[in-house]
């Protein structure tokens, strides 16, 4: 059976009249996808160097880059709010750890 993460993902705006450079959204991830996991530290220095922080995000907050396996060869990543820890947690809870 699959188990499903809730999860809040960074996304970079790509319109032009967009305030803010990124933002913020929910995303609902199938944990059997995950191919890897990381701390994302070189994400926070970026968005503190370049003042582009979303609305309403903690800048206390650590990121975690997520890469999924897509269909065939292709895989795909995203940058979740949260540290490593805290994603690795909220995946162990699902599985009853």
């Amino acid at each position: 059976m699959s188990k499903f993460l809730v999860a809040t993902e960074i996304k970079k705006n790509n319109s032009s009249v967009a305030k803010q450079q990124y933002s913020l959204g929910q995303v609902v991830l199938n944990v059997g996808s995950i191919i890897s996991m990381r701390e994302y530290d070189e994400f926070k220095r970026k968005l503190t160097e370049t003042e582009s922080w979303p609305e309403g995000l903690d800048k206390r907050l650590g990121f975690t880059k997520v890469v999924l396996k897509s269909s065939g060869y292709a895989s795909s990543g995203l940058v979740l709010a949260g540290d490593l820890l805290t994603i690795m947690d909220k995946i162990e809870a699902l599985n009853g750890s």
